[in-house]
């Protein structure tokens, strides 16, 4: 009997060891490396996507790299060459190069729910062009702003004249990176530039400190009418087909971000501000950034009911309409069935925003 236990005994005792081995030499998760290009420099309402980086994408088996952009243009076609896995873009930005130029790009998460651009300008200053009434808006005729080409401020540019009543073609472009315009704006080079609500903190931040007696004027596309469905993250149909896993992973790792960000801005700000020594603003800027874009373009029922980021498609299909009209796209570019440009197969409903500081 007692050779019996001694037997069980050590018969059960290889049988641990070898669990014990299996679980040890059990193979580490494959890590997927992939790249996400924003749509400009980081500002407030990136925070989600270095909230993801930080502490959701990595359980995912993500290692995600997230560089800079320099417009929503530029953004889209490194995504529709292969060149960037993901990246942020303005919907007509993305709309154009799938109907117009056949890179079959598509739309995968949007928290954004209208157009958040506009000009900031500094008020009762001539630079030897002119002040800048408010009041008048032809007064940004003779005018001179810096944009980069690839900017969605220059693609809704015509839009917004024809709309707001003055000749686009008398206001100047000089085409400049991301990091001039501020400094073009300061030193009288030119008498405006592009922004979003998400990036005014900012920008006035840093105006105010090069110019502590300048006031700030701020002119916004929405105010005349404008309205488009924002920024959001695209990926291209390839990816999709090839690598459905990595895109559902990714995307769930946006939805936990936003999430987060909405609910610990600031918390939020710190990891995003760690991550980026050369940002030069506060992490007060990050959290006032994300709160004035999403507090005027997010429909915040949506992501409390039906999952952070998923895309209501009568918006999206309004959207496409319209950018038809404002891009000049002709009806024989047009897609074949507009909801080629989107999917909110990849939200996961069961993601959920729990609140937002603007509420």
């Amino acid at each position: 009997m007692k050779k019996m236990i001694v037997v069980s005994i050590i018969i059960v005792a290889a049988i641990l060891v070898s669990a014990v081995a299996f679980v040890m030499i059990k193979p580490a998760q494959t890590v997927k490396h992939v790249f996400f290009q924003l749509s400009w420099i980081p500002v407030g309402d990136h925070m989600a996507y270095y909230a993801a980086k930080e502490k959701y994408w990595p359980a995912l088996g993500l290692d995600v790299t997230i560089v800079k952009g320099s417009g929503s243009g530029d953004t889209i076609l490194k995504v529709g060459q292969g060149v960037a896995d993901f990246g942020e873009a303005a919907f007509e930005s993305g709309l154009e190069l799938r109907a117009v130029q056949l890179y079959p790009v598509r739309m995968i998460f949007d928290v954004s729910t209208e157009t958040h651009h506009g000009f900031i300008y500094i008020k009762n200053r001539d630079a030897g062009r002119g002040v800048i009434d408010p009041n008048n808006i032809k007064s940004l005729e003779g005018k001179i702003t810096g944009e980069p080409a690839w900017s969605a401020i220059v693609a809704e540019l015509p839009a917004f004249a024809a709309l707001a009543g003055f000749d686009a073609s008398k206001l100047e472009i000089i085409d400049m990176d991301p990091g001039a315009k501020i400094p073009a704006l300061i030193n009288g080079s030119t008498d405006l530039t592009g922004l979003s609500l998400s990036n005014t903190a900012a920008y006035e931040t840093a105006i105010k400190e090069a110019l502590p007696d300048a006031e700030v004027g701020l002119i916004w596309f929405k105010d005349y009418g404008f309205r488009m469905v924002g920024d959001g993250v695209w990926t291209t149909d390839k990816l999709i087909a090839q690598d459905s896993e990595t895109v559902k992973k990714f995307v769930e790792g946006l939805q936990q971000g936003w999430a987060f960000a909405a609910a610990n801005p600031d918390e939020a700000a710190r990891i995003m501000s760690a991550e980026l020594p050369e940002y030069k603003g506060t992490e007060g800027d990050l959290v006032q950034g994300f709160y004035d874009l999403f507090s005027a373009t997010t429909n915040m029922e949506v992501q409390k009911t039906r999952g952070v980021g998923w895309m209501p498609p009568d918006l999206i299909e309004a959207s496409v309409k319209n950018a038809y009209i404002i891009m000049n796209i002709p009806e024989d570019s047009q897609l074949s069935n507009w909801e080629d440009i989107y999917t909110n197969n990849f939200i996961n409903p069961s993601i959920l925003a729990t609140t937002a500081p603007w509420e």
